[in-house]
């Protein structure tokens, strides 16, 4: 065994890093942050709001000690610990939420009830999708060919300019946010669904391109000789930096493409890489995604407050009081019966066509509130309680809980995988965009979502030979010792 992989091998699950973890997310950051909000609070209701901080800060403490790229996982519990945890019982102290509406300490209760059963499906639904890799053979995995990267880099060359020109302006992401929203809905012609192809088509290439380059210069050595492919990683820099910018783009996307591109290095496959990554990233989401929306408005300024003054006041931490707002909508309304869910699946449908068609979560809760702005979030939750009520809003999380074991499946098995494997980018990207679609609406993100999906399935080409059906012997042997395959194989304890 190499240094490095003795180093990998010995770090790679440490309790002590785990316990530290514990310690500071359900004790240190809570005492810190919200210490200036304390108040009364009823008994059920701070349990509850108090075991969902400790219940994601358990698993984001495991997740750390064990340092595997769980990034599915990850990210799930990320959501979770910040929206639901940290934010939820601020605005619990203070007694409102960010639309300056009292908080109802019996409709909390309920939602913080309905809230932990849905972690707890989605728990229990990746554990049984992710323990398939012990009692499966592992099935290899697509790869990513430098012919499929060089097709994708035209493609994003051609296809990004070409839809720039189309909204009228080569630089029509290097405004403000605002400015470029009105700019695309104009294009769109008001439908949500143009809107979101057009956006799709003009910023996704670009993404795909940057991440396939990245993984060719390092699967292939041969690859980092030759000007030509440091070439075109320049070029697909640039193009990021004019369509996929932190101005005219939500901060979810900008932190979609910044980090799922740092996340194709090898670097952060490792265990202090992976944890260099989630400590930056509950940072970032706990104190620094607030004062990114700097670039929303041309005229923003930048107000320095606590951070639990951001969660209880900012529309940025709608999340538990939109979980509650829907259990209102469905006790006055009734349940959608899947209308949310099924719009989603056919967002693409423009409405002119399916008039039926609902508006996203979001803007419902938004009227059902007679809120006046109608850009708000609709966590998991939220989406299921509005089309089945709680029983949906517990099923909705659990769907997603296999959908994200399946992603931290198929890259446990890349990592021990041979060749460039396509499961090395597309998860963990996948991942990070997954932050978006669990804070919602369904059906207003999942444009970018799925075209990012589909562009990274179709690059993938012939499948990669898995080492455990290609070697014998003694290196056999040392490939089941390595500490790639012991990451892969121990998968069933998330």
């Amino acid at each position: 065994m190499t240094v490095e992989a003795r180093a990998t091998a010995i770090s790679a699950n440490s309790p002590v890093i785990a316990t530290v973890s514990f310690i500071t997310l359900a004790c240190l950051v809570p005492l810190l942050l919200l210490t200036p909000a304390f108040g009364p609070l009823e008994p059920t209701q701070l349990t509850l709001r108090v075991l969902i901080i400790g219940y994601s800060a358990v698993m984001i403490s495991v997740l750390l000690g064990r340092g595997r790229p769980d990034w599915f996982a990850t990210i799930f519990w990320s959501f979770v610990y910040v929206w639901l945890g940290i934010a939820g019982l601020a605005q619990a102290f203070a007694g409102r939420d960010p639309f300056r509406l009292p908080v109802d300490p019996t409709a909390d209760t309920s939602a913080a009830f309905v809230t932990l059963l849905g972690m707890v499906a989605w728990h229990a639904v990746y554990r049984f999708t992710t323990a398939r890799v012990e009692l499966i053979a592992p099935r290899p995995g697509r790869l990513v060919t430098p012919r499929a990267t060089i097709l994708v880099f035209w493609v994003a060359i051609v296809i990004t300019p070409a839809f720039l020109m189309y909204l009228g302006d080569p630089l029509f992401f290097m405004t403000t946010r605002i400015e470029a929203s009105a700019g695309l809905a104009e294009a769109a012609g008001g439908s949500l669904a143009v809107r979101g192809l057009v956006t799709a088509f003009a910023q996704v290439p670009p993404f795909v391109a940057l991440l396939a380059i990245t993984l060719m210069l390092q699967a292939h050595k041969p690859l980092r000789y030759r000007p030509a492919w440091w070439t075109m990683l320049a070029v697909t820099l640039a193009l990021n930096v004019l369509v996929n910018n932190p101005l005219g783009n939500s901060r979810f996307w900008f932190g979609t493409v910044l980090i799922g591109w740092l996340l194709c290095w090898k670097a952060f496959r490792t265990p202090a890489g992976y944890r260099t990554i989630v400590a930056a990233l509950l940072i970032g989401l706990t104190v620094v995604f607030p004062y990114a929306d700097y670039f929303r408005t041309p005229d923003a300024t930048v107000t320095a407050r606590a951070p639990y003054q951001f969660m209880v006041e900012k529309l940025d931490y709608d999340a538990v009081a939109q979980i509650r707002n829907a259990a209102t909508v469905h006790e006055f309304s009734g349940p959608a019966y899947g209308a949310q869910l099924l719009s989603t699946v056919g967002f693409a449908v423009p409405r002119d066509i399916w008039p039926q068609k609902a508006e996203p979560t979001g803007v419902l809760l938004a009227r059902g509130i007679d809120f006046h702005f109608e850009n708000l979030s609709a966590p998991l939750w939220a989406e299921g309680w509005v089309d089945w009520g709680p029983v949906g809003a517990v099923l909705y999380p659990a769907l997603f809980g296999f959908l994200g074991g399946m992603g931290d499946r198929r890259f446990r098995i890349a990592l021990g995988a041979q060749g460039a494997q396509l499961a090395l980018i597309a998860m963990p990207a996948l991942a990070i965009y997954s932050l978006i679609l669990i804070r919602g609406s369904l059906l207003g993100t999942i444009a970018q979502g799925a075209f990012l999906a589909i562009a990274l399935m179709v690059m993938g080409s012939a499948r990669a030979s898995h080492p455990s059906a290609t070697t014998v012997g003694p290196a056999r042997r040392r490939d089941q010792n390595s500490p790639e395959r012991s990451a892969k194989l121990s998968v069933g304890d998330t």
